[in-house]
């Protein structure tokens, strides 16, 4: 993808341009995942972390992911497209959670997710302080930067 604006519309809109930085949001559509299908979406997330993507922070929560990430340059002005890297990230940990959970052709995420470009310093402090505080706000940790689930990459 270049550096102009892409929209594409489902039932929500997805505005792309290149160099932007995202707040990603994805619901899971089978109820909550317990601690070792977190692993995987965590592993999965990290993977394309410095290749396709960089990934500033995320959390995996029971029932949904946040992740606020930067798409890399594919090529000299283009950028890997955003809607790629949702897809990839939800297939990849979705396959690797039906393979451990025996079950098969199982939908793991909602068809669609949330997106949103951070337009602003105060835009991106604001998404990652929620990023950090979800797991706690939903008291599933003491310290919100002790949640086992949450990436923040060194």
């Amino acid at each position: 993808m270049g550096p102009g604006l892409l929209i594409r519309r489902h039932n929500l809109p997805h505005w792309q341009i290149g160099g932007s930085v995202y707040f990603v949001t994805f619901r899971c559509s089978r109820g909550r995942l317990g601690a070792a299908c977190r692993h995987i979406v965590k592993e999965v997330l990290l993977y394309d972390h410095g290749r396709r993507y960089d990934l500033h922070i995320a959390t995996v929560m029971p029932d949904h992911a946040h992740a606020v990430l930067r798409p890399r340059e594919s090529s000299p002005g283009r950028w890997f497209d955003l809607a790629q890297i949702t897809k990839t990230i939800k297939g990849v940990s979705g396959r690797r959670i039906n393979r451990l959970l025996g079950t098969r052709g199982r939908r793991v995420w909602r068809p669609e997710s949330y997106d949103r470009i951070i337009r602003d310093e105060d835009e991106y402090n604001e998404k990652v302080n929620y990023v950090a505080e979800n797991a706690f706000k939903d008291n599933l940790c003491r310290d919100p930067l002790e949640y086992e689930f949450l990436i923040i990459p060194g």
